[in-house]
């Protein structure tokens, strides 16, 4: 089993939640969008596995930071 950080590619405020914490998800599905000058930046898994969340909707993040993991199984 292999553990992914997801790393903001850009500053912003997480908008949308499209999976919950706990939950598995396939290589490349949207997991949440962020907001950065008004448009929406979709983050996307980067590999299959179970998706642990560190962020919530409405927080500000920065470049750079991790948003969640994936484990792989």
């Amino acid at each position: 089993m292999a553990r992914f950080d997801i790393v903001a590619s850009i500053p912003g405020t997480v908008t949308v939640m499209h999976v919950e914490d706990g939950a598995r998800v396939v290589d490349q599905e949207t997991i949440m969008e962020i907001e950065c000058m008004k448009t929406m930046w979709p983050v996307v898994s980067p590999a299959a596995g179970i998706f642990r969340s560190l962020v919530v909707v409405g927080e500000m993040i920065a470049q750079d930071q991790v948003l969640g993991t994936v484990d792989s199984e």
